[in-house]
């Protein structure tokens, strides 16, 4: 009988992120990196963001706002994002076979998928749209040792 694929699990929010690898034995989950986002939480004004710019209409001498194409913290976040996929990529090169398990918030999930190489794409089995982050240990264990479980069942 084959060996059955490895599986590491993304849990992550905008702030921070863990990989965790099942194992064998109690705790069912071990720690394989763990990232963190410390801007995530700074306000605006801490980021850089300003007040906006100002243009002249075309015609007449009345200014208006223009507003930037992205925010300071939009674009930490697909920074952060850019790092998750990082990760990915190199678990998926140092061991080809592994299936991962993505949980993060719709729009992180949203931007590390489109990060993703082919090969790390292919290697996701699974996206939970929703922040495990803020379980506690034992919730979360839990809830992945039931996702690992359904993963194995499948196939």
């Amino acid at each position: 009988m084959p060996k059955p694929a490895e599986v590491i699990v993304l849990v992550a929010d905008a702030a921070r992120a863990e990989l965790l690898r099942r194992r064998t034995g109690s705790p069912p989950f071990e720690t394989v990196g763990t990232f963190d986002n410390p801007d995530a939480h700074r306000p605006d004004h801490a980021l850089g963001k300003d007040r906006p710019g100002r243009a002249f209409e075309s015609q007449g001498a009345r200014r208006s706002a223009i507003e930037p194409r992205s925010t300071p913290r939009a674009r930490l976040l697909a920074a952060f994002a850019t790092d998750l996929a990082g990760a990915i990529e190199r678990q998926v090169a140092t061991a080809p076979g592994v299936r991962f398990v993505l949980a993060a918030p719709p729009r992180l999930l949203r931007m590390i998928e489109a990060r993703l190489g082919h090969d790390a794409a292919a290697a996701v089995t699974r996206t939970v749209p929703k922040d495990l982050t803020k379980l506690p240990r034992l919730a979360l264990q839990e809830r992945l040792s039931e996702m690992v479980a359904a993963l194995r069942q499948a196939g």
